[in-house]
């Protein structure tokens, strides 16, 4: 879930967390709620400076890449810019400090960062020496803008299914006694395709793959009044 300070871009780089809370209702033993938090760092910059991408097409590509990937990060690593996740992405202590802010940090028993899914990817100065870059827009362009087949991403984030199975798994958690808060459709529908009771916030309009739909996090007990 975004924390609502501000809206998605498809040129800002994300980090995803799942918050992980165990909970007794009056219908399961134990029902799982998983929240999926979004911090969001503006990276125009970045990949002018780091990744040596020309201002004018930075919009543009980034544009592309979160259409096709879900994630800038995840694109860029596709398509073979090599970058430090350390550099790009926020990690656990960025996530700890948003709910501190959020006065939320004792309302979760564990947290899944992008860390947790991804092993580190030090860059060296020499790393990018031959390496070829694919051009996407110009791939899109020439076919018409039929996506075809294009580079795998060695990333797991949202809104990959592996990326929430392998959460799941770390928290040992089924997902048919999971609720899944997120704020985006496309997250939303890939929970529902592993089988989580998925929860659409920021509209009351139901979409496909949304079990429930809630304008705001505060309206969780209107709509669930069982958690």
């Amino acid at each position: 879930m975004r924390t609502g300070l501000s809206r998605s871009f498809p040129w800002h780089s994300s980090s995803s967390s799942f918050l992980f809370k165990p909970i007794q209702t009056p219908f399961s033993s134990t029902t799982t709620l998983l929240l999926f938090l979004l911090l969001l760092l503006p990276i125009p910059r970045y990949m002018v400076e780091k990744l040596g991408v020309e201002e004018s097409k930075v919009e543009k590509l980034s544009s592309i890449l979160y259409k096709n990937y879900g994630t800038t990060l995840a694109g860029l690593r596709a398509i073979g810019y090599k970058l430090d996740y350390d550099d790009y992405h926020s990690d656990r202590a960025h996530t700890v400090r948003a709910l501190k802010r959020l006065g939320l940090q004792d309302c979760f028993e564990d947290i899944i960062c992008f860390e947790s899914l991804n092993k580190p990817c030090p860059l060296q100065p020499w790393d990018m020496a031959g390496t070829e870059i694919f051009d996407i827009a110009g791939h899109l362009a020439l076919s018409g803008g039929r996506i075809g087949k294009l580079p795998k991403t060695p990333v797991l984030c949202k809104p990959s299914i592996d990326a929430m199975q392998a959460a799941l798994r770390i928290f040992d958690v089924n997902p048919s006694t999971a609720v899944y808060f997120d704020d985006s459709v496309r997250n939303i529908q890939a929970g529902k395709q592993i089988g989580l009771r998925t929860v659409l916030v920021g509209t009351s309009q139901r979409v496909i793959g949304a079990d429930h739909s809630i304008e705001s996090i505060h309206s969780i007990r209107e709509a669930l009044p069982e958690l």
